[in-house]
């Protein structure tokens, strides 16, 4: 086919293939958008990062409703009992990458340096709920364990500077102000002997002060790299034991990636309500 018969195509045609090499692109990324291999650095933060709920005392969760002219339809609904925790609008990831297959101390990761069995909550003590990374769209960049010949007592996490950092579950302030080494950090009770530590933060929100009430993923900080601190970070730590003269020194500190998955329990009951005039329950 020579130029001129290239001229004397139909302008549908042009339409035609135009078409066709939009369906393909737009195709290649929804395949990309749904590997879980890319890297969130590059990625706006998408419901399937966050999808995961925060622990609540009482989640209704839709079962399948009976069909029926009636609007009176029986549902049944799971009951989640969640001791101690609290509704939140912090939805950590349901996914954590470390920031490099170096990383010392790492938990066993994929290809794709994603964490293998990684739980967004876990539970200290069989009573307190904590969320696993107080972070949200941050990659794990030192683990815990032994570490330039001293044991690094809690995880790090890195983001960009000013990412919010959450209380990982509702509690008093025990501690909120500069440490040496720590720089600008807060400590959290949450009751039952469980505390957690955030540190090297950039700016701690005012309000959170020694005595103050937080609830489950509010906002208490910033990241930051303040106190012994090499770049931006959060230094995590959750700590156990008995407030002391020592104050959060004297707690013993646990990798919160070995704590139990959070696993709620379950009972079922059946109830009656209007669907016709009740807004749609729903988790």
């Amino acid at each position: 086919m020579d130029t001129r018969s290239i001229k004397r195509l139909p302008r549908w045609a042009g339409l035609f293939v135009a078409m066709a090499v939009a369906s393909v692109l737009a195709a290649s990324f929804q395949k990309a958008s749904a590997d879980p291999g890319r890297d969130f650095t590059f990625e706006k933060p998408g419901a399937e990062r966050s999808a995961q709920q925060a622990p609540i005392p009482v989640a209704f969760t839709i079962g399948s409703p009976d069909r029926g002219d009636t609007p009176l339809n029986r549902k049944r609904l799971q009951l989640d009992a969640i001791p101690d925790a609290v509704i939140g609008a912090f939805k950590p990831n349901t996914h954590l990458k470390v920031c490099y297959p170096t990383l010392s101390n790492a938990p066993s990761f994929n290809n794709a340096k994603y964490v293998r069995h990684y739980r967004p909550f876990v539970i200290a003590r069989g009573r307190v709920v904590l969320a696993t990374a107080p972070v949200n769209d941050a990659c794990m960049s030192s683990g815990f364990g032994p570490r330039f010949g001293r044991i690094h007592k809690g995880v790090d996490f890195s983001a960009r500077k000013h990412s919010p950092i959450h209380a990982a579950a509702p509690g008093t302030v025990m501690e909120a102000g500069w440490a040496r080494g720590y720089g600008k950090m807060i400590v959290i009770d949450h009751g039952h002997g469980v505390f957690t530590r955030y540190a090297h933060l950039n700016r701690i929100e005012r309000g959170i002060k020694p005595g103050a009430k937080l609830s489950f993923g509010e906002v208490v900080g910033t990241m930051g790299n303040t106190g012994n601190s090499t770049g931006v970070h959060l230094h995590y730590e959750v700590l156990t034991g008995t407030w002391g003269p020592r104050k959060a020194y004297g707690l013993a500190a646990h990798n919160p990636l070995d704590l139990p998955a959070y696993t709620p329990a379950r009972t079922t009951v059946t109830l009656t309500i209007n669907t016709s005039a009740a807004p749609s329950i729903a988790r």
